[in-house]
């Protein structure tokens, strides 16, 4: 796969980390941009490395969910509120810890995460920049992604919007990876709700209940929040809950 000119080698080596290149064409990066043999040996040695404990870490957030109880978060959906930025990144790094992870491995985890949130990151940069080129008559990017996660258009027509914005190949697969992500997400929150939310209880009012208010205007998001943490949820299915309800509030979804 041909690497897109005037990629830096952090941005090269997060590339390869989160499955966009490979290493051998971070190998040929790097002769292209005259590193000499004995340099390339070391950080294509490098590279190596932290792909293989990249790679490892994901196997362990699999691994880790295979036998998880149901009504317990899954290490894999932790992980990817953390890195869209839906929950603080300690607050991940304690389940880990809660889960059995050594030292070592949660060091391996975080430092996966680091990559993979500046991949989000880039995703977000990349789209601000395409729609301030978008026509006032057109549809942003941005707004695309939000009738996507509503349910409305598809990931592909998402996918032909940046294509045709004239974005590179390397980008536009940044950025469908990462509504596809936020689209995981999404579905992940409202199996989340479905599921508790038939025993969840704020006072004696039901989260379908407390979620109708704020579309209503009664209650604001936050109150939403608070109340499902006084109801006793586990933060990290609160938060995912607030993001997939402020979510329908942008996209005017009644789900």
């Amino acid at each position: 796969k041909r690497v897109p000119k005037g990629l830096s080698l952090d941005q090269m080596r997060r590339a390869v980390l989160i499955g966009v290149h490979t290493v051998d064409a971070a190998d040929r990066y790097l002769a292209d941009n005259g590193y000499t043999v004995d340099a390339r040996s070391t950080l294509v040695a490098e590279l190596q490395h932290d792909l293989d404990e990249a790679e490892a870490a994901r196997r362990r957030r699999a691994e880790a969910d295979v036998s998880v109880d149901p009504r317990t978060l899954p290490i894999a959906t932790i992980a990817r509120a953390a890195r869209l930025g839906i929950i603080p990144l300690d607050v991940y790094q304690r389940r880990l810890v809660a889960a059995g992870y050594s030292a070592d491995d949660v060091a391996i985890e975080m430092d996966l995460l680091v990559q993979e949130i500046a991949d989000v990151r880039a995703a977000a940069q990349l789209q601000a920049a395409a729609d301030r080129t978008t026509a006032p008559s057109g549809l942003t990017l941005a707004q695309l992604a939000v009738a996507v996660k509503a349910g409305v258009r598809s990931l592909e027509d998402y996918r032909a919007a940046a294509i045709t914005k004239g974005l590179s190949p390397d980008d536009v697969t940044t950025l469908v990876r990462v509504l596809g992500d936020e689209l995981a997400n999404t579905d992940a929150a409202k199996a989340r709700r479905q599921a508790i939310g038939s025993t969840a209880k704020a006072g004696d009012v039901s989260v379908s209940v407390l979620a109708d208010q704020v579309r209503a205007g009664a209650l604001t998001i936050g109150d939403y929040g608070a109340a499902l943490l006084t109801a006793g949820l586990d933060p990290v299915d609160v938060d995912l809950l607030v993001a997939l309800l402020g979510d329908e509030l942008a996209g005017g979804a009644s789900g």
